[in-house]
């Protein structure tokens, strides 16, 4: 979106919104994996990826892997950058 004063290229403020949502839930996504390192026998630490259920160890990574692209997302969009 241009505007008539500024020939800079602007990104719309939902697209800004939704950046800053992504690199949130990441923050959230790592708090709780590193909140919760060893699970309980019991209840064992749990995640879906892909349709794929894991547990344990295989989790927290899968887990870590899903930050890792929200994060990728959220800060690619607050810097500009474009991935053609």
């Amino acid at each position: 979106m241009t505007d008539a004063r500024s020939p800079k290229l602007r990104w719309h403020r939902d697209l800004l919104v939704f950046a800053v949502l992504c690199i949130l839930w990441s923050a959230l996504v790592i708090f709780r994996v590193i909140r919760d390192p060893f699970s309980s026998p019991g209840y064992p630490f749990q995640d879906v990826f892909l349709g794929i259920k894991f547990y344990g160890h295989a989790a927290h990574i899968t887990m870590t892997m899903q930050a890792i692209a929200f994060a990728a997302f959220g800060i690619g969009i607050l810097l500009h950058q474009r991935w053609d």
